[in-house]
């Protein structure tokens, strides 16, 4: 009890030596700092808001073949509607071109940063019609119809060398 009696008043003598105006500023930006700290933390930005919007969606990503939700650890690199842009690229590839356009299929896949970009591509290619049929197939179903075998090992060395488990 006599320690913490002495510590305080070497506190208070140490504090004391401060002149009081310094105190007093310190003690009105030590508020504004909290203040400002509280504003941000109840009113977000716009990007803020964005930003931990896309890293819940990033975290359950529902997988088209199975329907299941797909649990993913990460942040996804881009907006929602540019994967549903590569998505539509994609599938254009496979079909608006004279056979298909590999380059285009290399570059969306190279765009790919981790498991989250993928499986949420995966996610908005969804399932779509075949050419000349009734049925619907996914992704990994076009991937494996469309690209010989030399272009899916291409393909997949893409999403090793970054890292990504996913093979096609």
């Amino acid at each position: 009890m006599a320690t913490l009696k002495k510590a305080s008043q070497t506190t208070q003598s140490i504090f004391n030596v401060i002149p009081k105006e310094f105190r007093i500023s310190l003690a009105v930006i030590g508020g504004g700092f909290l203040a400002y700290k509280l504003y941000k933390k109840m009113n977000p930005s716009k990007e803020e808001v964005q930003e931990e919007q896309m890293e819940k969606e990033a975290k359950t990503i529902k997988d088209p073949t199975t329907g299941k939700t797909v649990t993913c650890s990460g942040k996804l690199s881009y907006s929602l509607s540019q994967y549903k842009a590569y998505a539509e690229t994609l599938y254009d590839a496979f079909f608006k071109t004279m056979g298909t356009d590999e380059s285009t299929v290399y570059s969306i896949i190279n765009k790919m940063n981790n498991e989250c970009d993928l499986r949420q591509l995966i996610s908005d290619f969804g399932l779509r019609r075949q050419e000349w049929t009734f049925t619907d197939y996914s992704l990994d179903w076009f991937m494996r119809d469309e690209l010989d075998e030399d272009e899916l090992s291409y393909v997949n060395r893409i999403l090793s060398t970054k890292k990504i488990n996913y093979q096609f």
